[in-house]
């Protein structure tokens, strides 16, 4: 049995906030955008802290989300995470001393607060050991990084290294299911314009 756990985080805001599409947008007048934010990984083993930094290029549209909810609606999962890929990358993010990894697609949206919630959602690398030796964590090939930020654009978020995406035949939500359940704690998130 696996860590997994079911969530219904705002992710289904991510590929399907779209669902509901009366979503306010709020597209900020420069890009690209830069986040720096500690990462508290609180997981399977010792407890580690590291920097980040996430860029994002391009803002998805609203199109662009419909066409995701589409696919996943009609075609499950395994058709989402192939357009996923088939996306150029919208961003990127690195760790010190690590190589990047591209971001395929960033939604935000206003707060009531009047600060920001941004959904990015990526197709996640997998590992040559991964595959090797049929790890279940191949089950889990999407990750989703969630920020709330205020008005002065710092807050804290989620990352979600690997998750599941699909649609719960029940109720027709969107579940995100992730591998590890506590997934990485982001704090001290902040925006900055690149220098």
């Amino acid at each position: 049995m696996t860590a997994a756990v079911r969530r219904s985080i705002g992710l289904v805001a991510v590929a399907v906030t779209a669902l509901s599409s009366a979503t306010v947008r709020a597209q900020i007048d420069f890009l690209p955008e830069e986040f720096s934010a500690i990462a508290n990984d609180a997981g399977v083993g010792a407890a580690s802290t590291s920097c980040i930094d996430i860029r994002i290029n391009r803002w998805a549209s609203a199109r662009d989300e419909e066409a995701l909810s589409r696919i996943l609606v009609a075609d499950g999962p395994e058709a989402l995470l192939d357009a996923v890929r088939d996306t150029a990358a919208a961003g990127s993010i690195q760790s010190p001393g690590s190589l990047s990894w591209s971001l395929r697609f960033a939604w935000q949206q206003r707060t009531a607060d009047g600060g920001r919630r941004i959904v990015i959602l990526t197709d996640r690398p997998i590992g040559g050991w991964e595959i090797l030796l049929g790890s279940p964590t191949l089950e889990y090939p999407f990750s989703v990084i969630e920020l709330w930020l205020d008005g002065s654009g710092e807050g804290e978020g989620t990352l979600s290294v690997a998750t599941q995406i699909a649609i719960d035949p029940d109720d027709g939500l969107v579940n995100v299911e992730g591998y590890d359940p506590q997934g990485v704690g982001l704090t001290r998130v902040t925006s900055r314009r690149p220098t």
